[in-house]
């Protein structure tokens, strides 16, 4: 944390020593001390808004010292007079006096000051409703999850927001460095500073109706860019998909909490370890329309992932894929151009984006891999149905 966040922390969170006082100005009272926004602009101007310390008023460049004041019994502060001048002002103008209150409800500071002798506001720039500011340090829960393309056999474009990062699913995160939120406004962050690679960000995280929205942009001009926050929540449950291992003799296939386990039970090896990104229902009227071979059931929105074993063999069976072996993968005649585009790699061996499982059919249940690849159907054999081990 920089020096300036950990004042601020210090205010926002912890009692302040009160000092001496010489009985003509008391303290003010530690439940209206802290700092307060009107709009995210005051987040990000030289205070944090409006601070108010044990007997000063901060607002950017403006301060307003109080000189005689006391709590009041219903805990509110009465300013009986206190001096308010600009920085730019200072050795040049005699301060402004006011006088007025100092109150709050809730999460909103009721701040009220006159000019001595007369009705009229003590500063404009004042004006406004006040909300309390909390420091953010990581993603409110309330936030925290994944999100992505509503469609949930899309390509699974999209972040996490966790701890202190964004993280993307795919790419590099970004880390959350200083950040505010309303106390008012739970699904609203404030980004003060964030970094992502060598970038500084700002700018604000929005939730709303499960949808998440972002604007963060780079604090300089050089060129570079922030990370795009948008996307629909994605949500896991588990509770209609088959516990234990499901195998049809060539292919197992097992999920655990978050978690899937995909291997082949063959000379390959080939083994897929991927957390889940988001579960979705399938339809049945579905099935006639996407070409994916199975009816009704769950789909799989898995993390991008390359095997853990096994990803050599599977190349090398692509790579020596015939003509008429690949016809009776795929289910349609391959030609020369085919087959070269199938040769693969181990390095470019790929875990599937997707597992649909379809719902049980006597005892067993079809099981589909997206993308529907060449890769996909000659390296996971699921032509024949899974059961229950």
């Amino acid at each position: 944390m920089t020096r300036r966040l950990l004042t601020l922390a210090t205010l926002l969170l912890a009692p302040l020593a009160c000092g001496e006082s010489s009985g003509e100005v008391a303290p003010i009272p530690e439940s209206l001390r802290g700092a307060y926004g009107r709009t995210d602009v005051d987040a990000f101007l030289p205070t944090l808004g409006l601070e108010v310390d044990v007997d000063t008023l901060r607002y950017s460049e403006l301060t307003v010292k109080v000189v005689a004041g006391k709590e009041l019994p219903n805990g509110s502060y009465q300013v009986d007079e206190a001096e308010l001048r600009w920085a730019k002002d200072a050795g040049s103008k005699e301060p402004k006096t006011c006088k007025g209150t100092i109150d709050r409800q809730g999460s909103r500071l009721l701040l009220t000051l006159f000019k001595m002798g007369s009705d009229a506001k003590c500063e404009s720039s004042l004006d406004g409703e006040w909300e309390a500011w909390s420091l953010v340090d990581e993603i409110p829960e309330s936030m925290a999850g994944s999100y992505g393309r509503k469609d949930p056999y899309a390509v699974a474009e999209g972040l996490r927001l966790e701890g202190k990062e964004l993280i993307p699913t795919s790419g590099k995160p970004m880390t959350l460095d200083e950040a505010v939120m309303f106390e008012s406004k739970r699904d609203h962050v404030i980004v003060r500073k964030g970094t992502f690679g060598e970038t500084q960000c700002t700018g604000s995280i929005d939730l709303v109706d499960g949808w998440v929205s972002g604007k963060l942009e780079p604090v300089d001009d050089s060129g570079t860019h922030c990370p795009s926050v948008f996307g629909q929540r994605w949500t896991i449950e588990t509770g209609q998909i088959p516990k234990g291992a499901l195998s049809n003799g060539k292919v197992s296939l097992e999920v655990h909490g978050e978690a899937v386990l995909l291997k082949s039970l063959d000379e390959q090896n080939l083994k897929c370890e991927q957390a889940i990104l988001r579960t979705a229902n399938r339809k049945v009227t579905q099935s006639g329309r996407d070409g994916i071979p199975v009816m009704g059931g769950q789909v799989l929105v898995l993390h991008e992932a390359k095997p853990t074993s096994g990803a050599s063999a599977c190349a090398d069976r692509l790579g020596g894929l015939a003509m008429a072996q690949c016809e009776e993968y795929l289910g349609v005649p391959c030609d020369e151009g085919m087959l070269s585009a199938a040769a693969h790699e181990a390095d470019d061996v790929k875990c599937p984006s997707h597992i649909i499982i379809g719902d049980a059919e006597g005892g067993k249940r079809k099981i589909a891999l997206l993308p529907q690849s060449l890769e996909n159907a000659v390296c996971w054999e699921l032509k024949e149905p899974l059961a229950a081990k």
